[in-house]
């Protein structure tokens, strides 16, 4: 899988903003402070094992500091833990790290007493590493976290709390993106909330459904993150739709089928959920091949 591409210039900008002295970050990282010069000027990259921890130093989302197309693989999943392979035997208890090494390198899979224990040392589930492996090995995988699924009498309004923060992640992400990860959710929400309110674990909880209410700290971080209103997620229906067709417009806006001056009336008016469905229906039917070919012979 392709590895992460690091933004030298954004975590230079970022460092500064901190206030961090590139002595200061050689310390955290265990480098000569020559070498940080060198990562900022893009003179080398940073070993992939190291960016989770430049980019905690800077308050900014790993996916933001170094973005990555494309799902991860077994490596990818160790790096963006922030271990090095050595560290792994300590974790599987074995005498070398040769087990995840023959796995890594599409060797050899590993034994389902790893699995559990990887996974947590990762902070995914054992299904995200099991997909990450078969990654390894050259098997095209889909992402395994859970999709939306629409509501009660398929009215396709997402009801509870897992199925909002489903909806977003499938919705928000067209054409190939990647949603973010649930630890980047989460340090998404804390960074919002100025403390340490939610854990990696705790977004797989919602997003499964198997913690179906949050604090309204969490609630406020997460509309954030999205870039939603706080009210997508209280328990009004009437309010859920309506914001999700707001969501399908923002989706249909990123695949280009829709124009910014779509979601307004005259001067500032804000068009309604009913007049936004039909602008949304209307873009989501729309042949642009269909009506260039024509356009085009009428003109001929």
């Amino acid at each position: 899988m392709p590895d992460r591409v690091f933004d030298a210039d954004k975590f230079l900008a970022a460092r500064r903003r901190k206030g961090l002295r590139q002595p200061q970050v050689a310390a955290v990282l265990k480098v000569k402070t020559n070498q940080i010069s060198r990562y900022e000027t893009g003179e080398s990259a940073p070993p992939p094992e190291r960016l989770p921890t430049m980019a905690s130093l800077v308050d900014l989302p790993l996916a933001d500091l170094a973005p990555r197309q494309g799902l991860p693989d077994l490596k990818d999943l160790r790096c963006d833990a922030g271990i090095q392979q050595k560290d792994t035997a300590a974790i599987t208890r074995t005498k070398s790290a040769m087990p995840v090494r023959g796995a890594e390198n599409g060797m050899r899979r590993l034994t389902k007493d790893f699995e559990a224990p990887l996974a947590e040392a990762y902070d995914v589930s054992v299904e995200e590493l099991r997909a990450a492996q078969e990654r390894s090995f050259g098997n095209p995988v889909p992402d395994v976290r859970p999709r939306y699924a629409s509501g009660p009498a398929g009215l396709g309004t997402p009801q509870t709390l897992a199925e909002k923060l489903n909806y977003l992640l499938e919705s928000l992400y067209p054409n190939g993106q990647i949603p973010p990860t649930d630890a980047e959710i989460a340090f998404g929400v804390n960074r919002e909330v100025g403390e340490e309110v939610l854990a990696a674990d705790d977004v797989a909880d919602l997003r499964t459904g198997a913690v179906t209410k949050a604090e309204p700290a969490v609630m406020t971080g997460l509309a954030s993150v999205f870039d939603v209103s706080i009210h997508y997620f209280q328990d009004d229906e009437a309010v859920a739709r309506d914001l999700m067709e707001a969501v399908r417009y923002l989706r249909l806006r990123k695949q280009g089928r829709i124009g910014r001056v779509a979601a307004r009336g005259p001067g500032d008016q804000v068009l309604s959920a009913d007049v936004l469905k039909a602008v949304n229906d209307f873009a989501e039917s729309f042949n642009l091949d269909e009506w260039e070919q024509r356009e085009g012979g009428a003109a001929d």
